[in-house]
């Protein structure tokens, strides 16, 4: 990787006979990224942390610095290449910060996801799973609730909440946009 460089710049004679540069790791606890408005950030700010293993790395000018560690070493990178854009993170993310970047990264590569899962205040949902396909003319929605407690939320398609969806489990249709999932429960949902 020529255009991205560990600080120390050391080589190391492998066990192998080749050489590398030197990776140092070392144990991080959970900080707060200072997040640019830039790139994927352009619209909204979010809060990342990094979490765990950190890299220390420098960039040559291509490279646009999205995030950056308390001390100001990049944390998180892009650059043009080819027909695509290329990202790099020098850390690890906790899970919620690891959601909002992948949420954004697919939001800016044009994925299409109509069908989405929000909670009553229109922000996505923390531990809980969803997964949609269509079938034999019916779209199903599959959640699941990994949280202690339980959680409302809503299914959009296409921006729009669904007012009317069938639960395949229970075998009663709920009304009104709102469906309550209890700790731990998966439901099936049909929309109408």
């Amino acid at each position: 990787m020529r255009w991205l460089r560990n600080v120390w710049g050391e080589i190391e004679h492998g066990y192998d006979q080749t050489f590398h540069e030197r990776v140092v790791y070392r144990p991080k606890v959970r900080q707060p990224l200072r997040v640019k408005s830039a790139g994927l950030f352009a619209a909204h700010t979010p809060r990342i942390e990094a979490e765990g293993t950190r890299q220390e790395i420098s960039v040559s000018p291509a490279f646009e610095v999205l995030a950056t560690f308390p001390d100001g070493r990049p944390a998180l990178v892009s650059a043009t290449r080819g027909h695509g854009r290329l990202y790099y993170a020098a850390t690890s993310f906790p899970r919620q910060s690891l959601r909002v970047l992948l949420d954004r990264l697919l939001d800016a590569t044009g994925v299409s996801r109509p069908v989405r899962i929000r909670r009553e205040d229109g922000e996505l949902p923390w531990n809980v799973e969803s997964r949609s396909v269509d079938s034999n003319g019916s779209r199903l929605v599959y959640m699941v609730n990994f949280n202690t407690e339980p959680v409302d939320l809503q299914v959009e398609v296409d921006g729009k909440v669904q007012s009317r969806v069938f639960d395949l489990r229970r075998q009663e249709m709920h009304v009104g946009g709102t469906v309550r999932l209890q700790d731990g429960e998966t439901v099936i949902l049909r929309l109408e």
